[in-house]
């Protein structure tokens, strides 16, 4: 992202809700900032905007929530207080109804609960070409039970996490879905896990009537904003990450990288060392940045650049021309 985005009144009600939660005890501050950054990088998201690592992290929101503190509770301290915060924590001093209208009625809580809102998160936890692969896969398993009549309600019209679980137990029952790949099978699962995880976290983070305290027909109203700018922490780049990962697989391991092997990992990592470059700690994330880098052949990753990929294509058209 080129410039700085303002914060609106929707991130500023949310961070203060967040807040409350965490002096009520019913959030630990850390659970309450990574609730807010996810929030608010995923729903910039679906707004359609290009986000980067800075943008919303959990650094930059950690200031954020220090300044909503203070002016919260008066306190005063170093950090600056836009204009914006005073009025929301005012509006949920006075006006309550109206603080909740703020966050129930944005288009994020509206929109989430659609297949749209699971591939943008898909995309905003994967490296692109996994977001990709987890798309086309869902699209697929979509055709084959639309074709198979298994289930009345299509893959990509699910709203909520109880036909997330209606289509696990169709997919892993012997008596559910026939997929004669077993791997096939597999890889459907994992997408449906992935699912799950998602309308998990959105049953943990919605807003019901009795949440707010007000009725189905009640108005909204607008809220005027001034707000200030907002300076982000630095974070990793990943397309950076992924680039460095494709440099060690091509150097050090010619012969293939064994996935979900410690020896492998760990000299993986001391490879990344040597030559002084940022990868991913955690070895299940590190595995999966592995595997998106190359090609899978006998439980192994082959690092294949891209002029690699076409050279094949061409071979491979000119023999089907031959006969």
């Amino acid at each position: 992202m080129g410039s700085k985005v303002l914060w609106d009144e929707f991130e500023s009600s949310f961070l203060l809700e967040n807040l409350v939660k965490v002096e009520e005890g019913k959030l630990s501050e850390n659970e309450a900032i990574e609730r807010v950054s996810q929030t608010l990088r995923q729903r910039a998201i679906n707004q359609g905007l290009e986000i980067d690592s800075k943008f919303r992290n959990t650094n930059g929101i950690r200031l954020q929530m220090e300044s909503m503190k203070s002016c919260y509770f008066n306190e005063p301290n170093s950090f600056h207080v836009s204009k914006l915060f005073k009025r929301t924590v005012q509006l949920y001093k006075n006006d309550r109804e109206q603080f909740y209208k703020i966050l129930k009625n944005d288009d994020f809580y509206q929109n989430k609960n659609t297949i749209d809102g699971f591939f943008n998160w898909v995309k905003n936890k994967f490296p692109s070409k996994k977001a990709k692969k987890i798309k086309g896969s869902l699209m697929a398993l979509n055709l084959l039970l639309m074709k198979k009549m298994k289930v009345p309600l299509s893959a990509l019209e699910i709203t909520t996490l109880d036909q997330v679980l209606e289509l696990k137990r169709i997919i892993s029952s012997p008596n559910g879905l026939y997929i004669p790949s077993k791997k096939q099978r597999r890889q459907y699962l994992q997408i449906i896990y992935l699912m799950e995880e998602y309308y998990k976290q959105l049953e943990h983070s919605d807003y019901t009537n009795e949440d707010f305290g007000i009725a189905e027909n009640n108005p909204s109203q607008s809220v005027s904003t001034d707000t200030d700018r907002i300076n982000d922490l630095n974070e990793p780049d990943t397309d950076q990450i992924q680039k460095n990962i494709e440099y060690i697989l091509n150097k050090y391991f010619a012969a293939g990288f064994f996935l979900n092997d410690k020896i492998e990992l760990e000299r993986f990592k001391a490879y990344s060392k040597e030559e002084n470059l940022d990868i991913i700690e955690d070895n299940q994330l590190l595995n999966e940045y592995i595997k998106d880098s190359g090609i899978e052949f006998n439980d192994a990753i082959f690092y294949m650049p891209d002029k690699v990929y076409s050279d094949l294509n061409t071979s491979v058209d000119e023999i089907l021309k031959n006969n």
